[in-house]
């Protein structure tokens, strides 16, 4: 437990407001007369504050400063870990030389490098924590001043007609209540979304691969792994895919597969292998596949799309209206490592034909841009469906590009199992609208799913890009004005400090 509870702070503070509102509008009758009347409506008053701000914001310090505590201890051990490493890489280098020596030394070098970013993960954690801690503490107390502002209200409801003076300071003492419960719930939720996320960065920056790979050591896997979604292709959620599909295999295909990666060329090419296995591809493809890509020396140049980012590269969009296209094309390519080698040298493994060589990849590109283009702005979720009132999207503009419920369509095709992408608005002018929108992106691609961003300036969404990856604080995009890669932190992404195609305001995430 981490004292960090799941709680709709915002709801809370806004019924407090509108209960300080109520106050305003409450009337009370200065006719002696009318004094029962008046007690009658104090006492409701009084019932209702107590109704909406008794309850103090709810979460644990202690629990919080344990959890603290815990990263703390694990960041002396992986501290004492690391010494481990240093030492006993000293120590080898003094009795064992040559080539596999080396290869170890650059293993143990890179497992030292990152026990050493873990350990200050933990240690940035425990911080979080301990803060978050205090925090609440002092919110928690803040409320306490709620109880004694209730029951001083309580006692200056008027007794008799001299007393009706009196109705001025219950208003001012319920007033009192529902400011310290509104500072309480106000001031806690602020710890607590800090402390989120701080902790999601700390997952984000966390060097270590979920889970371990089929056919892969785990040193290995290790080895291909990076920070925030991880390293292309082995993000989590792709291991996950690769997981899932070994295990479907029966027993003769999987020992087929574990032959292709045996005979694979490096770890990286196996770590291609299992991307294409979990992009759901049947064995004749993967045999196709791995063929191919081990004759290169260097996979990355021939799958990874990234590759052939830069600006007015061959992924640039070629009309006005196909940002949304070009976007759900790169989407699909990094979901499939067989398509992306398509795209990238002509030869189709999922046929083994290749491509006319005086093509380029630019050509094929724009041909699955053209397609898709088609494919969006049909408003049949299923072109073979007919009309039927269920099989329509909502209704779309073609001019102004691809509609946000089309690309949500579109990734759902993408998509393994189970996973269903949906559309949210995002108040560009909101800076809290936009922190859940970065931390839908962040989610989003942590797990290896693409999303879709709609950008545009104050009036109206103008451009698509694809967001793809995330780094500690940071989000990577595939901007398809220019075909090239953008970088924005999410101070910038928050605070409208950042220019994607030239619009600075994002109005939609489509994510999962």
């Amino acid at each position: 437990m981490s004292g960090v509870v799941d709680v709709d702070f915002d709801e809370v503070v806004q019924s407090l407001w509108r209960g300080l509102d109520s106050l305003d509008e409450a009337g009370f009758s200065l006719n002696p007369l009318d004094i029962v009347e008046n007690v009658r409506a104090a006492g409701r008053l009084v019932d209702r504050v107590r109704t909406v701000a008794t309850q103090p914001p709810p979460g644990d310090p202690a629990a919080s400063r344990r959890a603290a505590q815990a990263w703390s201890a694990l960041a002396r051990g992986l501290t004492a870990t690391t010494d481990k490493v240093d030492t006993d890489r000293a120590h080898r280098r003094t009795v064992w030389t040559g080539t596999a020596a080396r290869a170890f030394d650059a293993t143990a070098l890179e497992l030292d490098r990152r026990l050493t970013d873990a350990a200050a993960g933990a240690r940035r954690a425990a911080v979080a924590l301990e803060e978050h801690a205090d925090a609440l503490a002092r919110a928690q107390r803040r409320h306490g001043d709620v109880a004694a502002s209730l029951r001083r209200a309580r006692d200056d409801i008027p007794r008799h007609p001299g007393e009706l003076d009196q109705l001025d300071d219950v208003v001012r003492h319920l007033r009192d209540a529902l400011t310290a419960a509104l500072e309480s719930w106000r001031d806690a939720g602020a710890a607590a979304q800090a402390c989120a996320s701080e902790l999601a960065a700390v997952e984000a920056a966390m060097p270590f691969p979920d889970g371990a790979a089929p056919g892969m050591r785990a040193l290995d896997v290790l080895g291909q792994h990076g920070t925030g979604s991880g390293r292309p292709p082995l993000v989590d959620g792709v291991l996950e895919r690769a997981r899932a599909a070994y295990d479907a295999l029966s027993p003769q295909d999987r020992a087929a597969f574990d032959a292709l990666m045996t005979g694979a060329a490096s770890e990286r090419h196996r770590a291609w292998l299992l991307a294409a296995l979990a992009a759901g591809h049947p064995l004749a493809t993967l045999r196709r596949f791995a063929e191919r890509i081990n004759r290169a020396a260097d996979p990355d140049a021939l799958l990874d799309p990234r590759s052939a980012l830069r600006r007015d590269g061959p992924f640039t969009q070629t009309t006005g209206t196909t940002c949304g296209s070009s976007s759900l094309v790169y989407a699909s390519m990094l979901r499939d490592p067989a398509l992306a080698l398509r795209v990238l040298t002509g030869y189709d493994a999922t046929t083994g034909h290749a491509d006319d060589p005086a093509r380029t990849p630019a050509d094929r590109f724009t041909e699955l841009e053209t397609e898709m283009k088609r494919r969006t702005d049909d408003p049949r979720k299923d072109p073979d469906g007919g009309w039927r009132p269920g099989n329509v999207s909502m209704p779309w503009i073609p001019a102004l590009g691809t509609s946000p419920w089309a690309a949500a369509e579109e990734l759902d095709a993408l998509a393994p199992d189970g996973v269903r992408y949906r559309v949210d608005m995002v108040d560009p002018a909101s800076p809290d609208d936009k922190q859940d929108a970065y931390r839908s992106l962040v989610e989003s691609t942590d797990r290896g799913d693409p999303a879709i961003l709609y950008v545009g300036d104050e009036t109206a969404p103008r451009h698509v890009v694809l967001v793809y990856a995330h780094a500690d604080g940071s989000i990577e995009l595939y901007e398809p004005g220019h075909g090239e890669r953008v970088v924005v932190t999410q101070e910038q992404f928050v605070h409208g400090e950042f220019s994607v195609g030239g619009w600075p305001k994002p109005w939609a995430v489509v994510t999962p």
